[in-house]
């Protein structure tokens, strides 16, 4: 028994004498598709060689202008890319005055550079995160000593603010605040070695006041070591200096200091000249030429608010405002009114909609936490289109640390919205 196809494209079985006959059916299918076949072959030579004797005809193409437009621009994009680095370190030698020091990493802060700049961060974009943390955190410092009046800083009419500049056509990009700042001593000392962190030590100082009967507020609002975040800049910077002043008035007759470094080993540091700055530090970063995407004002911008959109302190980007929305979970429930709520909600979930309840979550003990839970009127998986992530997203000191986690609610609480 064999199987044929009939004239409907049906199949059926056929035996005996049906069988030589399908034979014959299926020889003639061969020469009719092997005729076709040749045909089209024919067809598509006939056309080929139509096409060489057109080109045939063409003038020859100018082969100046071929490898103008390959070979030599690859030329000029390389001569320009290394003219760029020539005005980058020419503008670094000329920020330096006297008192120059030439300085060596400690060892365990050359093995953090290395692990920061290579193998701890998976997302390049975390830098910005960690460097306005700092600036948060110099800022957090110096709002302190202003509320408690332990000691007389230097411009009080100063905001409070982080200043973001990204010039695109240098390659530079600069982080400043209006904080703390830092001493000559101070930047060695902060970011020259691993076991004398400003922050950490900062945050021990306000804990053992606490213990003595003094405030606590301000540990409230630090966020990390700043001898650590730091290093992340060499991860997307070929160069970098902190240009400080410090915000004391007993430092008011000392010279704005600027530190500098490849990040090889080695760090600078000198007198600040022909550059102005203000109270605090600015962080200028000659981006490397593989990292220039953050030198463009929307894609920093994409990433301030992904990870800094609701730190304390204005953030301003090329001179615009970019946090808008505050922590509401941070707030106490009862200074909340029901349409920051929604507006809240509306924003983290973008959404259209208003939620069908809200759970504001806070305790003390054993551990902090403040938790925002918004359950939503609707869920895309009910009309079918697809397994839904987890909507709340972790922050620690209002700073985003793990976006739609999976680790904070039970997997079937998955369709919830909010922050914690």
């Amino acid at each position: 028994t064999v199987l044929t196809l009939n004239s409907t494209y049906s199949l059926r079985t056929v035996s005996g004498w049906q069988h030589s006959k399908g034979i014959v059916f299926f020889t003639m299918l061969g020469f009719r598709l092997a005729f076709n076949v040749r045909r089209i072959v024919w067809s598509r030579h006939a056309q080929r060689c139509v096409k060489i004797k057109k080109l045939a005809c063409q003038p020859i193409p100018d082969t100046t202008q071929f490898l103008k437009g390959r070979f030599f621009s690859s030329i000029e994009e390389e001569v320009g890319n290394r003219a760029r680095n020539t005005d980058q370190k020419v503008a670094s030698e000329s920020s330096k005055g006297s008192n120059v020091q030439s300085l060596e990493f400690q060892a365990e802060t050359k093995r953090l550079l290395d692990i920061v700049t290579n193998s701890l961060y998976t997302e390049k974009e975390v830098f910005l995160r960690e460097l306005v943390s700092n600036a948060s955190d110099a800022l957090e410092k110096l709002r302190h000593i202003q509320t408690s009046g332990k000691a007389v800083t230097i411009d009080p009419e100063l905001p409070l603010e982080i200043l973001i500049t990204a010039d695109e056509e240098k390659g530079i990009l600069t982080i400043a605040d209006t904080g703390i700042g830092m001493t000559s001593d101070e930047l060695v000392s902060n970011l020259g070695t691993i076991a004398r962190s400003g922050s950490k030590a900062f945050m021990n100082q306000v804990t053992q006041k606490a213990k003595e009967g003094d405030a606590l507020g301000a540990s409230s609002g630090i966020i990390g070591q700043f001898g650590v975040g730091f290093y992340s800049a060499f991860m997307v910077g070929e160069r970098v200096e902190v240009r400080s002043r410090s915000a004391y008035d007993s430092n008011k007759d000392k010279k704005p200091t600027v530190w500098s470094s490849e990040g090889t080993g080695r760090f600078e540091v000198a007198d600040l000249q022909g550059h102005k700055q203000e109270r605090g530090s600015s962080i200028v970063i000659n981006l490397k030429p593989d990292y220039e995407e953050f030198s463009d004002k929307d894609r920093l911008e994409q990433v301030l608010k992904k990870y800094s959109n609701f730190v304390s302190f204005p953030i301003t980007l090329n001179g615009e405002l970019v946090n808008t929305m505050d922590a509401v979970w941070a707030k106490d429930p009862k200074e909340v009114e029901e349409e920051k709520y929604i507006a809240f909600y509306r924003f983290i979930a973008n959404a259209v909609d208003s939620p069908l309840d809200t759970i504001h979550f806070r305790a003390d003990a054993p551990i902090d936490i403040k938790a925002l839970f918004y359950i939503p009127s609707f869920h895309s998986e009910k009309y079918g289109m697809g397994r839904m992530e987890p909507g709340v997203s972790l922050y620690s000191r209002k700073v985003l640390i793990a976006s739609k986690s999976s680790d904070i609610l039970p997997e079937w609480l998955r369709f919830f919205k909010g922050c914690g």
